[in-house]
């Protein structure tokens, strides 16, 4: 058998994937918080059809590995998605107020813990894109990274 030489993970391009959700960015945000709203929405879709095609789309919250469900995610693939989700949304020009940036972690060796990042490109802000806290489909959550770092977590 001969392996290929292809990289079985290339760079996303808008003309590569065959799913549209520019209607989720009409009408256009006037500011960056109606714009993160945009993206949590956008980001939960691609994950339910994206979910569909790859076996994931009985991904649980968290590691949740209770019930053995094959396809279940960790943070690492999670920020790893949502990153691609977000260069998607950004090749796309959908993103008027935020540039996706890269993923980044928390925890060290107790408790880590890894996200997506963009950032507001008006206040230099940077937030953390969030998706391993829901079920697929869910809607991540957008918060500013210090705070994120500082350990947030949703409550119960």
């Amino acid at each position: 058998m001969q392996v290929s030489e292809t990289p079985f993970i290339t760079l996303p391009t808008p003309s590569n994937y065959s799913i549209c959700i520019e209607a989720n960015f009409y009408p256009i945000a006037t500011n960056a918080g109606q714009e993160r709203e945009q993206i949590k929405h956008a980001v939960a879709l691609l994950e339910i059809y994206s979910g569909t095609q790859a076996g994931t789309g009985q991904d649980r919250a968290k590691n949740d590995m209770s019930k053995g469900i094959r396809g279940q995610l960790d943070c690492i693939d999670e920020a790893t998605n949502t990153t691609v989700y977000l260069r998607l949304l950004a090749d796309s020009d959908l993103l008027q107020f935020h540039q996706q940036a890269s993923r980044t972690h928390r925890g060290g060796l107790f408790a880590p813990h890894n996200t997506a990042t963009i950032i507001d490109t008006q206040s230099n802000t940077r937030y953390a894109v969030d998706s391993w806290f829901y079920a697929n489909g869910e809607q991540p959550v957008i918060i500013p990274l210090l705070q994120w770092k500082n350990g947030w977590e949703p409550a119960e």
